[in-house]
């Protein structure tokens, strides 16, 4: 006479332990590869990462380990943008009547405009992580001034997945240029 198989405390016929054993593991394989396939890419691809990390330190004079740090933040910073440009519903109302966008803190803007004189490797890295190349609009809301820029770009950074440094978006989001800079020509 063969083993019957086990009964569960119900009094049900369950499946043998190996082929238990068996089952979780493929159960378990297959929530792995559906997790890997939400999980956004590494920032830090190596074609163009250790290129800006090198302009960024050297022309803030800052330390590699520091710009390392920086620079992926901005790139989590270009993903946030990226998956938030198209929507429609982008952004959250400013008190301003403005739509509040993801928006770099000083650190963060700091990067931009170093990598952003060398176009070639910036190119490159919005791209691989924004699909496509992301212009730099200086502009100053009152939705930055007042935080609540900052708070909508938070949710976005999470949303993207990748690590949020929060040292590199604690406070305000701020301008980088001067609200009424001076025009060619000499006009306002």
């Amino acid at each position: 006479m063969g083993a019957e198989a086990p009964t569960s405390a119900f009094g049900a016929k369950s499946a043998p332990p190996t082929a238990i054993a068996s089952r979780r593991s493929r159960d378990y394989h297959r929530r792995q590869v559906e997790h890997d396939r939400q999980r956004p890419p590494n920032p830090r691809r190596p074609e163009t990462f250790g290129k800006l990390v090198d302009y960024f330190a050297a022309d803030r004079q800052v330390t590699r380990s520091y710009a390392e740090q920086a620079v992926e933040q901005f790139l989590v910073f270009l993903k946030a943008h990226a998956d938030n440009v198209d929507n429609p519903n982008f952004g959250m109302p400013l008190p301003d009547g403005s739509i509040g966008r993801v928006v770099p803190t000083l650190p963060v803007d700091a990067v931009w405009h170093s990598v952003l004189q060398h176009t070639v490797p910036y190119a490159a890295a919005c791209e691989q992580i924004a699909g496509g190349f992301v212009h730099h609009i200086p502009i100053l809301t009152e939705g930055m001034m007042d935080g609540t820029a900052v708070t909508f770009t938070l949710a976005a950074l999470h949303a993207t997945g990748y690590r949020v440094d929060m040292r590199f978006w604690r406070g305000e989001a701020e301008s980088c240029c001067p609200p009424n800079p001076p025009q060619p020509g000499g006009g306002n």
